[in-house]
């Protein structure tokens, strides 16, 4: 147990939902907080609002909160707007993966993919824009450079490449036991697990 370690009061009565793990720390995330355990100590950090996902892209730990946008967590240990553009800010996101050298791929859940260029969002362009729109995005994993698996609530996976073309789709017609993915995972030889 590491509660012992956590002097915010309200601890105890959270529910953590997502723990990352990366080489220096390990991120634990509640609906209203973000734990950090670094170093034999464990650093609260209260969000602007409700978190639903954390993420970490290129060593960053990203938040996604509701109604106000997608934050970064900076080296001080505080959530910062990771954008003055609030073309995203009421939707739910979903992921998000690096894309290219600097930018970064959002997913929402209703709303499709979006691409950041470091300053603004703007809609990514894909073949399954639609799909995603009517089938909701649930999660998103980058196998590779040039290869994206986006997990929906009803409409199963979409492997699409880095340009928005539509690779594969594998759903219950293609065998899984449902449509719905929770999630995706890849593993050391670069299989990917839904």
């Amino acid at each position: 147990s590491l509660d012992y370690l956590i002097k915010d009061s309200l601890f105890k009565e959270e529910e953590i939902w997502k723990i990352i793990a990366s080489p220096d720390e390990v991120l634990f995330q509640s609906f209203s907080r973000i734990y950090i355990l670094r170093n034999g100590q464990v650093k609260s950090i209260v969000a602007p609002g409700t978190i639903m996902f954390t993420f970490v892209v290129r060593g960053r730990f990203y938040a996604g909160v509701l109604g106000k946008g997608i934050y970064m967590l900076d080296d001080n240990y505080s959530l910062i707007p990771l954008t003055a553009d609030t073309q995203i800010n009421n939707y739910k996101v979903t992921f998000i993966l690096p894309y290219s050298i600097d930018k970064m791929l959002i997913g929402t859940e209703k709303n499709g993919v979006f691409l950041y260029d470091g300053h603004h969002y703007q809609p990514f362009i894909c073949d399954a824009d639609g799909y995603f729109k009517s089938n909701e995005i649930n999660n998103g994993m980058q196998l590779n450079e040039n290869l994206y698996a986006v997990g929906t609530i009803s409409g199963g996976l979409i492997l699409m490449d880095a340009s928005g073309k539509t690779v594969s789709k594998i759903d219950r017609s293609f065998g899984l036991q449902n449509n719905t993915i929770l999630n995706i995972y890849k593993d050391a030889d670069d299989n990917c697990w839904l």
